[in-house]
């Protein structure tokens, strides 16, 4: 009877211990997060001359969350002609280090469009980051970068946008994809929904004694 309470006691424990382990992954730690968006605007768009050796776009940004979950580009091309070889997507940090390296197959790349690139990288606030565009093993139909040219129309993120060596009065069509902090509200809900099922479970074991 006296190792059958032990047990029971030592459920019960482990049990609150996980409960507020649970707890604190929503707050304050904030491992748990949902997904939140930053886009360009839908007007006033321009396109660079093409991306090659000397072309290369990139973009600088500020990390608007902790978490960037990923980053969407745009390119324009001729939809006629044949597309071969490679986009690269670079991340980089302010140190110039390649935190992410994506090649993507031109031919599925989609005119005009956002594409997906998954990050899934914890990230400093506020820090300014690059992505990078360039290509390979092209020789011909090369993709063009897509800009914004008002104000209103670029990310608020967004720094500064180079062609090659030379800056471009705009920002790159991009879309970030973010991991914010859940609300208070979110919290509340979510701490009380843990709670009521914690000392459910809490109160059936301590029943058992």
């Amino acid at each position: 009877m006296i190792e059958r309470l032990k047990k029971v006691t030592v459920l019960q424990a482990v049990l609150l211990g996980i409960m507020l382990l649970a707890m604190s992954a929503v707050w304050p730690f904030c491992l748990i997060r949902r997904e939140a968006e930053e886009r360009s605007g839908d007007s006033s768009h321009a396109f660079t001359d093409e991306i090659n050796a000397d072309g290369v776009i990139t973009q600088t940004f500020a990390a608007k969350e902790s978490y960037l979950a990923g980053v969407d580009f745009v390119v324009t091309f001729d939809k006629t002609q044949n597309r071969d070889g490679i986009i690269r997507f670079e991340l980089l940090n302010s140190k110039g280090k390649i935190l992410v390296t994506q090649d993507i197959s031109y031919g599925a790349v989609e005119d005009y469009r956002y594409y997906r690139v998954d990050i899934g990288k914890w990230v400093q606030k506020n820090a300014i980051y690059t992505y990078r565009l360039s290509t390979e093993n092209m020789t011909a139909n090369l993709p063009r970068g897509v800009f914004t040219t008002e104000e209103d129309m670029h990310v608020p993120s967004d720094r500064e946008l180079f062609y090659g060596d030379n800056p471009v009065q705009g920002q790159a069509l991009t879309r970030y994809t973010w991991k914010e902090p859940l609300n208070f509200q979110n919290i509340i809900c979510i701490w009380g929904l843990t709670g009521v099922v914690g000392f459910s479970l809490y109160e059936a074991f301590k029943s058992k004694k």
